[in-house]
């Protein structure tokens, strides 16, 4: 009866170490893991032998993990592997070799000149291979195609550079798409400049902005509002100043004028404004 609780003991232990292996967890980091092997390990044999048994684990204690020989030596050998992803690290490893080949070389029984001729031919080799990474890296930069302008298909199918506004094979116009772009604008030769206040491609002026504000709160370009009706103002976008109407009095501040005329009385009203362009 005890082998067959000892057996059911090791099955749910090499379940719990399995289920580490799911998780994703390195050999190495296992012996950090003990608490959750033993917490596994008491609801797995909790379930299993409380139904079959009646009786329950209430904890289980690991002492600890140790690997064999072989497993000590792979993971060692790992170890020592990874360090040489780091170029600085291959570098240094491989300094240090030199400095020991410089050492044995002077020491060598058959003469010095024979170690640095064995040291020179390793040296070439081992930079042949040092640069093979670069070639790789040189190789995929050459072959990596130059950005070109982005160009435009005509209707009919043809193929334009950027910098044609007509198609070269039916004579057609560039259908140019407004970006949505702050401070832009769209030139009546089709061409939408994001910079600038005159057309590359035709010399025109920037047009002056026409939408206007109504009343009603609505922003339209046309002559009427939409909305409400209203006509465009014939002095929109023109400066305002006052002017006395009876006496012809000029305030100071002719955009801000007093509410009544100082030297002759008369309020200030719409009747009073003058507008220049």
């Amino acid at each position: 009866m005890g082998e067959q609780y000892l057996n059911e003991f090791l099955q749910a232990y090499t379940t719990a170490l399995a289920n580490l292996s799911v998780n994703h967890v390195l050999v190495s980091d296992i012996t950090t893991r003990t608490m959750e092997l033993g917490q596994y390990m008491a609801e797995v044999l909790d379930k299993e032998w409380l139904t079959k048994r009646g009786f329950y684990i209430h904890s289980v204690g690991i002492a600890g993990i140790s690997f064999d020989e072989k497993t000590d030596s792979l993971l060692e050998k790992y170890a020592n592997d990874s360090i040489l992803f780091d170029p600085n690290a291959r570098a240094a490893r491989m300094t240090g070799s030199l400095a020991s080949g410089l050492e044995a070389a002077g020491a060598n029984d058959g003469g010095a000149m024979v170690g640095f001729a064995g040291m020179s031919m390793g040296m070439n080799m081992a930079g042949a291979m040092g640069a093979m990474p670069n070639q790789q890296a040189n190789y995929e930069k050459s072959n990596i195609a130059p950005v070109q302008a982005v160009g435009w298909v005509c209707t009919c199918g043809n193929n334009m550079t950027a910098e044609a506004n007509f198609c070269a094979k039916c004579g057609a116009k560039r259908v140019v798409t407004e970006d949505k772009q702050d401070n832009g604008w769209k030139c009546n030769c089709g061409r939408y400049v994001t910079d600038g206040i005159f057309c590359p491609s035709c010399g025109s002026k920037k047009p002056e902005d026409k939408k206007w504000t109504c009343s009603c709160g609505n922003v339209t370009e046309d002559l009427f509002c939409s909305k409400c009706g209203s006509k465009r103002p014939d002095n929109l976008g023109k400066e305002v100043s006052f002017k006395c109407n009876s006496c012809g009095w000029v305030p100071e501040d002719a955009k801000n004028p007093p509410a009544f005329c100082p030297k002759c009385g008369d309020k200030f009203d719409h009747r009073d404004k003058e507008y220049k362009s």
